[in-house]
């Protein structure tokens, strides 16, 4: 048992010995990770795309100005919903936390297809989104803390995507 394991550890030492002296006549050097075709090219200048900023207290929300301008709507707080003064306590309030997929990022068109978005349609509930993209656990937990004791919801859905 000894010897045959010997032989195998001696076969594949002298394989990966192969492969180093070969890809050293090639031209590969022991730590080069550069990519051998590399199709980066050189730019002038970057583009920053202002949609989502971080508010003064640290939460990560939607750009007005720059939402506004795409013709979709973000309420004073950063959100895709409705301004929070506008809720009518009347209804059932479902307060929904979440990340891109709370957002709607995937809906077609993202800002009237979201769950969100279908939810709202019934007119017996108030549905408050506060999904933004790239949002974590500790910017849910920065929402609850905030948003909840003003907006008093009946019911709280954190929703994350684990993909």
């Amino acid at each position: 048992m000894l010897k045959k394991s010997l032989k195998i550890f001696l076969a594949l030492l002298f394989i990966a010995a192969g492969i180093e002296i070969s890809l050293r006549c090639i031209g590969y050097l022991p730590g080069d990770l550069r990519p051998s075709l590399s199709y980066f090219k050189p730019v002038d200048s970057l583009v920053v795309i202002p949609d989502f900023v971080t508010n003064e207290e640290g939460i990560l929300v939607a750009n007005r100005t720059y939402f506004n301008e795409q013709g979709v709507f973000i309420n004073e707080e950063g959100f895709r919903t409705k301004s929070f003064t506008a809720l009518d306590s009347t209804k059932r309030k479902l307060l929904f936390i979440g990340d891109s997929f709370t957002w709607g990022m995937s809906a077609k068109p993202f800002y009237k297809n979201s769950f969100c978005d279908l939810l709202a349609r019934d007119s017996s509930k108030e549905v408050i989104n506060l999904g933004i993209p790239a949002a974590d656990p500790l910017q849910y937990a920065a929402l609850a803390e905030k948003y909840i004791p003003t907006i008093q919801p009946n019911e709280v859905f954190v929703l994350f995507f684990m993909g």
